[in-house]
């Protein structure tokens, strides 16, 4: 195997492990040693240099780390504990939404009524 094709198939390997967690279908399928011995994969790895195939491992395996971490809250977040929390935070933040809303439009006001002032009713 030359070095892209060892790169590569580090990069379908790294990319079947997102899309398992992900619940998607895998490159290559169900068996994963036939489609490393077959014409797609090896004229998917020659398409590509060294580096495009370092920055897809790189990629897919920051993607890995992210779905790792979002499963891990979307279950906290599935517990007692994590919906209490949950629940506390979207309330501080529709308190925080509100209170932004009414300063904008509470300075709107504000300065509609500086530049009546200034030039005249007919502005705004």
């Amino acid at each position: 195997m030359t070095i892209k094709e060892k790169l590569y198939k580090e990069y379908v390997i790294a990319k079947n492990k997102v899309n398992t967690l992900r619940g998607e279908a895998l490159i290559g399928g169900d068996n994963i040693e036939e489609y490393f011995n077959s014409y797609d994969f090896f004229n998917r790895a020659s398409h590509h240099t060294k580096e495009e195939i370092k920055n897809m491992i790189d990629y897919a395996k920051r993607c890995y780390e992210d779905e790792v971490m979002r499963l891990r809250l979307e279950n906290y977040f599935n517990t007692e504990e994590g919906k209490a929390l949950k629940e506390d935070i979207e309330k501080r933040l529709n308190e925080i939404s509100d209170t932004r809303h009414a300063y904008i439009k509470e300075t709107e006001n504000e300065i509609e009524q500086t530049i009546k002032s200034w030039l005249g009713e007919q502005w705004g």
